[in-house]
């Protein structure tokens, strides 16, 4: 994990992990404050495991895949559903449309295709394109 802050808070995350359920948070008023007056449905629906990623690049991830969930936010049903397991070697984040086709319309997941590749993980979607994933190898930690 590269270190991004100084001192105290670097430890902490390297040792915890990122707060997904804040990030998720922050994510969620980001969209909803752009989409105004529309309200998004963005939501982190289950308990998310530890991920060795840095907050920023796990951040602009979850961004990305939700801003291509809810396309046009002013449509009906717009929403992101955000969860994560861990199935003992692997942590898998999914984000759930509220439409068909949602991560095969051409939506520029380039952000999120980098950061799949730059830490060493794997990006795709069901066959609906309804539900993105994105998967990351554990590293020291069960």
């Amino acid at each position: 994990m590269r270190k991004r802050h100084n001192g105290h808070a670097a430890v902490m995350e390297k040792r915890y992990g990122t707060d997904v359920a804040l990030l998720v948070e922050e994510i969620r008023s980001e969209i909803c404050d752009r989409a105004w007056p529309a309200r998004p449905d963005v939501r982190l629906v289950t308990d998310v495991p530890w991920v060795d990623l840095e907050s920023s690049d796990l951040k602009d991830l979850l961004t990305d895949l939700a801003y291509a969930a809810i396309g046009d936010a002013q449509a009906i049903g717009s929403r992101a559903l955000i969860s994560g397991r861990d199935d003992g070697r692997t942590v898998i984040f999914s984000v759930t449309a509220g439409r068909d086709r949602a991560f095969n319309n051409g939506y520029d997941l380039g952000k999120a295709r980098g950061i799949v590749a730059r830490n060493h993980g794997r990006l795709w979607s069901d066959q609906s394109g309804t539900v993105a994933f994105a998967s990351f190898q554990k590293h020291g930690r069960s």
